[in-house]
């Protein structure tokens, strides 16, 4: 055990890579939440009830819309948090939108 802790303490990137999944994901949500036209593609009057992590992406759930956003991974292999590129969906109606149910589980 000390070995480890030894070793963790000479190398940061063994300490960062723990914690890599956790910090990623704040990475990305952050990086949505800041993407300039994103109050443009939802409706003013409603808020973000809830942003929730789904197969090649992330679900944002308003009262009213749903918006699927995309991420896409940098291929290359490193070490830390990987870079990649969001690509955001049309918002679709909540009542149309097959998202619906991600919702309705969450209440």
């Amino acid at each position: 055990m000390k070995k480890v802790l030894f070793l963790s303490a000479l190398i940061p990137g063994l300490a960062c890579a723990a914690l890599a999944p956790l910090s990623q994901s704040v990475r990305e949500i952050t990086a949505i939440l800041s993407y300039p036209s994103l109050s443009d593609q939802l409706s003013v009057s409603s808020s973000i009830e809830d942003i929730k992590k789904v197969s090649g992406g992330y679900l944002i759930i308003t009262e009213t819309q749903a918006i699927k956003v995309n991420v896409e991974y940098d291929k290359r292999k490193r070490i830390g948090a990987k870079k990649f590129t969001l690509y955001f969906e049309a918002p679709m109606p909540l009542q149309q939108s097959h998202w619906k149910n991600h919702q309705s589980s969450l209440q």
